[in-house]
């Protein structure tokens, strides 16, 4: 009597239930980078991220309707986390460009080289911040 157990049976390029594995490397990586993008979509460096993953996402959804993939949902989230994070990158970058530009024209350069001047003394920083402050104040 052999105590061996025969091989289990071989499923092929079908998978264990008939269905054909997700062959679409590209879905995930523009959906990660969609994820990535939208996390620093607060820095100029997730506009760069979601436009590389946006691009990504169209060519996975390509391969879905083309027949060569098969996780058509995770290419269609990569495009829309993607879209999202590039005009939430946008806006933040806009953001931060018009309040430099406040910031240049209501004393922030003035405030700066107080600073720069101060050379740690506590006191002549404080003197910066309420002259900054008084700036801001007048400017309105």
């Amino acid at each position: 009597m052999s105590n061996e157990y025969p091989p289990p049976p071989g499923y092929g390029e079908h998978g264990q239930y008939g269905q054909t594995k997700p062959r679409n490397g590209l879905a995930i990586g523009a959906l990660v980078l969609g994820i990535v993008a939208l996390l620093l979509s607060w820095i100029f460096v997730g506009v760069v991220l979601a436009v590389v993953g946006l691009i990504l996402g169209i060519s996975a959804r390509k391969r879905v309707k083309r027949g060569q993939a098969t996780n058509g949902g995770t290419a269609t989230a990569a495009i829309v986390v993607n879209v999202v994070a590039l005009v939430a990158s946008i806006a933040l970058s806009v953001l931060w460009v018009v309040a430099g530009n406040w910031l240049a024209n209501n004393g922030g350069e003035d405030y700066a080289q107080c600073l720069a001047q101060a050379n740690g003394d506590q006191a002549a920083i404080e003197q910066c911040a309420q002259d900054f402050q008084q700036d801001l104040t007048n400017a309105n």
